[in-house]
């Protein structure tokens, strides 16, 4: 009789692997991420992720380590596989030689100060390295300050040394350790160049100036380009959107709208009445900037910086940061490479329908919006669009692609620098707003009305073509869910369904977004609160959100039970939650939580698992838990 009942759930395991052998490694994933001893309605997050942290191993140069970190590891892996190639394209032969010229750790020490003093000069020269000259000189745009896409110019603040811009003012605005950590990295970097450092006032006053800048990081606005410069002419627009650039952009500017943060302009002409302090801050961050191109030896004072302050080793290996520094500049025909042989978006784009649809129902049934909100949401969900995969350019034949750039052996921060350059031409040339098209990410823009979802996050473990359903619904539905619901967070509700500005009816969503503030605050110690609801507000919502409306849209398409190898003892439901879980899973140092919790929007991994669950009630019936138990709370916070 044994044989029998072995050689049936042998037939049932080959069937089930047949359809979708990926499934096999995906569940044997899941049961090595599980602690037996705990039972899921006591801590869904220890019963689904508590093994992750001894399965998955943080890299000395990671603050924690997620499944997108897994994928951005083997992304790197297909690189390295490509690169041992014998026929490689001109353009991608021309990544492997830049990659090789980034590990020439030799002639980075021998050319170190002269190539980045000659790079100064080509600014007119800095007085900290007794060579300046009394204005700004002139300054190329190609950093990340400058983008555009679909018809709206983006113009950005600068961005900061350390965290994000208001974290980061508030942070040095008010840690006296950290700023005389932060003077001490600077002082450290400045030996190396050669720079007196007597002078601590200019230190003082470099801080001062980031803070000045940081504070002045708020909401932005659109503006058309004559409005610009109608109502900022103490800057010569046409002149800064120069001629090369609007042959670049290929297009005229008096159609093109502008977002602008306003009072950071007005701020810095009109209330720093000297040019020296900007030249300084700019001739500072240009040379920080840097040195990720130079030797380990001007690299060092920075990651000893982070390591102090955010437990953070930003030391990656040679072979490593290499690696990184050649998919950002190649992206594009790497990516051509990696993305286009194997990716299928037709069964991606019948789940976003599926879940756009689910969103429309709880719209239209939602009881706090008036109706003339509720018509609005609607018609912002009807008209938000998306992109999904990667753009159509990569089918075209890129071998012109560089075409003019010319590596100098033994020049690495040259190449890099002229590298940048022609990026951003590039990049302004095809007016997408793909991002890097390699780097594990999906997001809502609010100015565009569109969410991005590309080909990278799209890979296993996060989703399998053929898995059942209610494990792709779990994991990658989520994702999905979670990017269309920020269009409708506290954010995404002051936007129409063009992108445009508009006030709405708030309604109860403050209420909500308060309930799940306090929640949320509830699991975490050493933030302000009013920081805290001011960094993580939105991705607690969307993480709410889009985990009801996937199981939503989950529910309505599945058709009985289905097969998982070696995990038929779990119900649809409950594969859909361990699926929801296992996609959030993560493994961090303690040393860096602090840091992490006062920089990174998202919260910790089993704060973004366990509270969801707690508020959502069909969690609480797939696992039969009880009223009042810990992942069944009877006070939960629900908006949909």
């Amino acid at each position: 009789m044994f044989p029998l009942i072995f050689l049936a759930l042998l037939l049932i395991s080959i069937k089930s692997s047949t359809s979708c052998p990926e499934c096999v490694y995906l569940s044997t994933r899941y049961q090595e991420h599980m602690n037996p001893d705990v039972k899921p309605c006591d801590n869904f997050y220890e019963f689904a992720c508590g093994n992750y942290k001894t399965k998955h191993q943080i890299r000395k140069y990671e603050q924690y380590r997620t499944i997108l970190e897994e994928i951005q590891s083997h992304i790197h892996d297909q690189i390295k596989r490509i690169f041992q190639e014998d026929a490689l394209s001109p353009t991608v032969a021309k990544a492997k030689k830049y990659y090789e010229n980034c590990l020439d750790e030799a002639s980075k020490k021998e050319h170190n100060d002269e190539l980045l003093r000659k790079q100064i000069e080509n600014f007119r020269g800095w007085k900290m390295l007794n060579n300046r000259t009394e204005d700004l000189g002139s300054w190329e745009i190609f950093g990340e300050e400058f983008y555009i896409t679909w018809g709206i110019i983006k113009l950005e603040g600068p961005t900061f040394s350390i965290g994000n811009h208001w974290t980061y003012y508030s942070a040095l605005a008010t840690n006296q350790n950290l700023q005389n950590s932060y003077k001490n990295m600077v002082s450290e970097i400045f030996k190396l160049l050669g720079i007196p450092v007597e002078n601590k006032s200019f230190l003082d006053d470099l801080i001062k100036f980031e803070l000045r800048l940081g504070f002045h990081r708020i909401m932005p606005i659109v503006m058309t380009f004559e409005e610009l410069k109608t109502n900022y002419s103490f800057i010569n627009w046409d002149e800064y959107f120069n001629e090369e650039l609007r042959n670049d952009l290929g297009k005229s500017f008096d159609k093109i709208e502008v977002t602008v943060k306003l009072d950071l302009i007005k701020d810095l002409v009109e209330n720093v009445n000297t040019t020296l302090k900007i030249r300084d801050f700019l001739m500072w961050r240009f040379t920080k900037d840097m040195l990720s191109f130079m030797s380990e030896k001007y690299q060092k004072p920075g990651i000893e910086f982070s390591e102090k302050e955010f437990g953070k080793h930003s030391n990656f290996s040679t072979n490593d940061s290499c690696l990184i520094e050649t998919r950002q500049k190649f992206d594009v025909p790497l990516a051509a490479e990696i993305l286009t042989k194997n990716f299928k978006k037709t069964t991606i784009e019948k789940m976003i329908e599926n879940i756009k649809n689910a969103m429309k129902t709880q719209l239209e049934n939602v009881v706090w919006m008036n109706e003339e909100t509720k018509k609005k949401a609607l018609k912002k969900l009807e008209k938000m669009k998306q992109q999904v995969g990667y753009p159509e350019y990569l089918k075209e034949n890129l071998t012109a692609y560089f075409k003019g750039f010319k590596l100098v052996d033994g020049e690495f921060l040259t190449n890099a620098i002229e590298l940048s350059k022609l990026k951003r031409k590039e990049d302004l040339k095809k007016q997408s707003n793909w991002k890097t098209l390699l780097e594990v990410d999906a997001f809502y823009d609010p100015f565009i009305n569109t969410f991005i979802i590309g080909s990278v996050i799209s890979m296993y473990p996060m989703f399998i073509e053929n898995a059942p359903i209610p494990i792709n619904y779990g994991s990658f539905g989520h994702t999905i869910g979670h990017e269309i619901t920020h269009g409708f967070d506290k954010l995404g509700m002051q936007f129409d369904e063009n992108g445009e500005f508009q006030s709405w009816d708030m309604g109860s969503l403050s209420n909500f977004t308060n309930c799940l503030s306090e929640q949320y605050f509830e699991e975490h110690t050493g933030i302000n609160k009013f920081m805290f609801k001011m960094l993580k507000d939105g991705e607690a919502f969307a993480d709410n959100s889009g985990l009801r409306i996937a199981f939503k849209a989950f529910r309505k398409i599945a058709d009985g039970q289905h097969d998982f190898p070696n995990m038929t003892e779990y119900s649809n439901d409950q594969l859909f939650f361990i699926a929801f879980a296992n996609n959030l899973c993560m493994a961090q140092k303690d040393s860096s939580k602090a840091h992490l919790l006062t920089t990174d929007p998202h919260t910790i991994g089993s704060a973004r698992v366990n509270i969801p669950l707690q508020n959502f009630d069909k969690f609480a019936e797939a696992f039969k838990c009880d009223s009042g138990s810990a992942m069944n709370r009877k006070d939960k916070c629900v908006i949909w």
